[in-house]
Parts: C-alpha cells; sequence; structure tokens
C-alpha cells in the first residue's frame, strides 16, 4: 500500500493517496472528526462505478463508513456514499474533536 500526504486549505486537512493491488486506487482519502473518509473525483457520466471505492468500503477492519464521490451531478445519497457536486469540494472541511467541557450551574438564586 502507498500512501502520499499533502496539505491543503488554512485549516491543514491532510488528503492521502491510497494505492493497493488487492483493493486498488483511491484518488483521495481524508481525515475527517477523527474518521477516514475515502473520496473519489468523476468527471464521466459512469460516476457510480467505483471498484476501488467499492472495494475499501467492504474491508471492515478500516472502519469506514462512508465515502464522498464527487461528480457532475446533483446531491444525492445513496448507501454510504454521498455523492456531491464537484463545486461542493470547498465545503469539505476538516473539524478538531471538540474538548471535553465542564459544566457548572449556579443556583444560589434558587431559595
Amino acid at each position: 500500500m502507498r500512501t502520499i500526504t499533502l496539505r491543503f486549505c488554512s485549516d491543514k486537512h491532510e488528503l492521502h493517496y491510497f494505492n493497493s493491488k488487492k483493493q486498488g486506487e483511491l484518488d483521495f482519502a481524508i481525515v475527517q472528526n477523527g474518521v477516514v473518509i475515502p473520496i473519489e473525483v468523476k468527471s464521466g457520466k459512469n460516476y457510480e462505478r467505483h471498484n476501488a471505492l467499492s472495494n475499501v468500503l467492504n474491508v471492515s477492519n478500516y472502519d469506514i463508513f462512508e465515502a464522498y464521490v464527487l461528480c457532475n451531478d446533483n446531491l444525492s445519497v445513496k448507501g454510504n456514499r454521498i455523492y456531491l457536486p464537484i463545486y461542493m469540494l470547498m465545503f469539505i472541511h476538516s473539524h478538531p474533536k471538540p474538548k471535553k467541557q465542564i459544566y457548572t450551574l449556579d443556583l444560589t438564586e434558587l431559595k
């Protein structure tokens, strides 16, 4: 398996490239909220055909539960694949996990 790490955008989102003889090649993989999300980019009408993506989603050890497919069609969801128009790439951001918060209530006014 070969991976390449790149940084893009101001939020230091890391892009990974995945290539395996067994599963195939993914265009990109990102980590979003601590979860790996594969991304495929399809420009043709046959955007629902993505063998490598299906192979990777079927490997239970990878714990990958959904994927993004950027295409020239409208927004849709089919199973665990989210199809996004290519222009929506700008809305894919990494968000750090929120820090554990401790809440306190001031009940001094209750008598």
